[in-house]
């Protein structure tokens, strides 16, 4: 039997069968879960489900933390959390000055000089995934792909 010869036997029996029935208590269930999630607040649902407004800023904010402070110069917050600490850790006791000015040179030896690298890979790869997400839904939403 050819593999053309096969695909419509399966195609025909397959047309055949009947129609799927949900269960009764389908629907129902389905449209309870649908406005539970609805009459949930803004911030119980997914980030995606957030207002425009407020997705923007959250993405504005870690885009800050992911490059603006590592790379932030001397008035940066990186530069200026040591010192607060410090103030706040000299009340505490000694360990937590310490402690900062361990992890400030940390920051000094390892974050910094990465960050850029570690930045430039995210949007790299970042948008390597994304047109590969979007080669598998026009191949799958379009009709697979086309025999030649």
């Amino acid at each position: 039997m050819h593999a053309d010869d096969l695909e419509e036997l399966i195609g025909r029996r397959l047309r055949s069968l009947p129609e799927p029935l949900a269960p009764p208590t389908l629907w129902p269930r389905v449209r309870a879960a649908v406005e539970e999630h609805l009459a949930r607040p803004w911030y119980r649902r997914t980030w995606r489900d957030w207002p425009l407004a407020l997705r923007a800023a959250s993405l504005a904010l870690a885009a800050g933390a992911l490059v603006g402070w590592p790379l932030a110069g001397s008035a940066g917050l990186w530069s200026a959390a040591p010192g607060l600490v410090r103030n706040i850790g000299a009340s505490v006791g000694g360990g937590a000055g310490a402690l900062v000015t361990a992890v400030d040179a940390l920051r000094h030896a390892l974050i910094e000089p990465l960050a850029v690298y570690v930045v430039a890979f995210a949007l790299v790869t970042g948008t390597a995934a994304a047109a590969l997400v979007i080669a598998l839904k026009q191949a799958l939403t379009l009709g697979g792909f086309s025999r030649s």
